[in-house]
Parts: structure tokens; C-alpha cells; sequence
């Protein structure tokens, strides 16, 4: 058992690194291939799993199965919040768009709280925010790609430092202010907010907004694997359990993102001839 401090030390230094690593790395795909390839990456359980894999190390496969459902229902705050963000980016900057979306989630989660959920309802408030999110962001999806452009120096190690020091403050505040704020802190969506913040400012809102809505089917596939997390949990342990989220995350974007280029490459019948 890994003593609290260390515990918490290590979650919050992963999700620092990894945060900062995944968001610099999409922003610069999202230049070269477009924000469809960034809202996939982004979905990964790059926040997620590192936070589970400590909870895992200090606590029993129940209290893993119990948090797997607290964060399906923060994942379908998480897709409403994409449609906030979105829907706000198109004409306001980075600050205020992130801003009000944060408040959105934070009072959704804050009323999430007072429900006694099960994996029935939860799916069931998945399903429902999946199908507003998508309707409210499909205008918003595709735009043209974004380009290369020309960096400074010091431009992507001060975006760098910006997502370490955006997940820190996060994290840190949740803790300091008590356990309710902490559980409303913990499934924040860190990683959609990093990037967020580093493509608004960059390559404008509508690419930005593109990106975190094409994390919208992402997101459904991360719900289908926090499901499979809390259903085998107990079952099979909590090291398989999450081995096996970790196996449908990652199947359902490469799933998506085949299924995007069978569907985009351009018909050669007929040009044969």
C-alpha cells in the first residue's frame, strides 16, 4: 500500500507529464492532419488511467468498480461541456469560452452529486448527452485544416508550461478544499481543457472547437470502457479490469478512425479507364 502522500504525489505528477506530453504532441497533429485525429488522441485515457492506476495501488477492486461509475457520470458532463465550449469559441476567446464551460460542468457535477446513480442510469445520461452534444456541435466539426505555422522560439515550451501549470492548480485546489470538492475535481476534463487552451489562442476558436467536437464519439467509447471497468472490477481484479478499459478505449478510436478514412477515400471506380 502506497502511503496518501505519495499516492497523491505520484497521480498528480503523471497527469502533469502526460497531460502536458499528449496535449503539445495533439496540438501539433491537429496542424498537420486536422482536429478529427486530435479529438481522437485527446479521448485516450491519458488522465484517466494514470489516476486509476494509483487508486488501484491503495485501494480494494470495489472502491475501483464504485469510482468507475462516479466518472461515467462525469463523462457525460464532460460531452455537454464540449457542446458549451464549442458552441462559445466560435465567437469569444480562450479565457472566457473555457471559463463559462468550467462553470457548466462544475455545476452539473455538483448536481450529479445529489443523485443516486446506478449503470443503468448512467449509461442512460451518457446516451442522452452524447445525442444533444452531437446534434449542438455537428456545424462545428468539420473546418479546414489548420497549416503549419511558424513558431517562436520559446512558443511551444510556454504552451508546455501553461498545461503543467493549468493541471496542477486543478488538482491541487480540488484537494486543498476538502474531500466534495476533491470528487468534483478528480474526473475534471484536464486534457480537453489543455488543448483547449493551446489551440484557441493559436489557431483560433473554430479549429479548436472543431477539435473538442470531434472528441464527441471518443468520448462514447470512453464511457463504454469506464462500463467495462466497473462491471469487471470485482470479477476478474482490478489490474485486468483496467487492462481491459484500457483494450476498448483504444479499440473503439482505431475503430473511428478507420472507419473515417474508408469513408473519406475518394471512389476509384471509374478511373480506370
Amino acid at each position: 500500500m502506497l502511503s496518501p502522500d505519495i499516492a497523491y504525489l505520484g497521480m498528480l505528477a503523471s497527469k502533469m507529464v502526460i497531460t502536458m506530453l499528449v496535449v503539445v504532441g495533439t496540438s501539433l497533429i491537429v496542424e498537420r492532419t486536422g482536429p478529427f485525429i486530435g479529438g481522437m488522441i485527446a479521448t485516450l485515457p491519458i488522465s484517466a488511467g494514470p489516476s486509476y492506476i494509483f487508486l488501484a495501488l491503495d485501494h480494494d477492486s470495489a472502491f475501483i468498480a464504485s469510482a468507475a461509475l462516479t466518472t461515467l457520470t462525469a463523462n457525460a458532463a464532460t460531452m455537454l461541456f464540449v457542446a458549451v465550449y464549442a458552441h462559445l469559441a466560435q465567437k469569444h476567446g480562450t479565457m472566457r469560452s473555457l471559463g463559462i464551460g468550467w462553470i457548466f460542468w462544475s455545476c452539473l457535477m455538483a448536481g450529479f452529486s445529489l443523485v443516486p446513480w446506478t449503470l443503468e442510469t448512467a449509461l442512460l445520461a451518457n446516451g442522452l448527452a452524447y445525442f444533444i452534444s452531437a446534434r449542438l456541435c455537428q456545424a462545428f466539426m468539420s473546418v479546414p485544416k489548420a497549416g503549419i505555422l511558424k513558431r517562436g522560439k520559446w512558443d511551444i515550451p510556454m504552451r508546455a508550461f501553461g498545461v503543467v501549470a493549468l493541471v496542477g492548480i486543478v488538482i491541487t485546489l480540488g484537494n486543498l478544499a476538502g474531500p466534495k470538492a476533491a470528487g468534483i475535481a478528480a474526473p475534471f476534463p484536464i486534457v480537453l481543457s489543455s488543448l483547449a487552451a493551446m489551440l484557441h489562442p493559436r489557431l483560433g476558436g473554430k479549429i479548436a472547437a472543431a477539435t473538442l467536437a470531434n472528441s464527441l464519439p471518443g468520448l462514447a467509447g470512453f464511457a463504454f470502457a469506464i462500463t467495462a471497468l466497473h462491471v469487471t472490477a470485482i470479477p476478474l481484479g482490478s489490474a485486468w479490469a483496467l487492462s481491459l478499459a484500457l483494450l476498448v478505449s483504444v479499440g473503439w478510436n482505431i475503430a473511428l478512425v478507420l472507419r473515417k478514412h474508408l469513408t473519406t477515400r475518394p471512389s476509384t471506380k471509374g478511373n480506370s479507364r
